[in-house]
């Protein structure tokens, strides 16, 4: 993760960096890498029929491929999916510098 460029570019940056760490506490317990679990949890979400997800080079192209067809543990799933509910002010644009 760029937390330099977060920290700089994201009025609330504490808590997204914050939601990131436990994200990332989160996928290293369960032996999974993050951006493997995030991209596996998207993926998995129901109604969602395409990802679009940016990168700079084909081996991460490859990677996030080989990510998609990942099983993420139903624990997992549901522990992100509760992380994900909770309302935070970084999302909204209108909070970023």
């Amino acid at each position: 993760l760029q937390k330099e460029s977060i920290t700089k570019e994201i009025k609330y940056s504490k808590p997204l960096l914050d939601s990131l760490f436990e994200m990332e506490t989160l996928c290293r317990s369960y032996g999974v890498d993050f951006r493997t679990a995030c991209v596996a949890y998207v993926h998995s979400l129901v109604n969602i029929e395409q990802i679009i997800i940016g990168t700079a080079s084909i081996d991460n192209l490859k990677n996030n491929i080989k990510s998609a067809g990942y099983d993420l543990d139903q624990n997992l799933t549901k522990m992100i999916d509760d992380l994900s509910m909770i309302p935070k002010s970084w999302t909204n644009p209108r909070n970023w510098v």
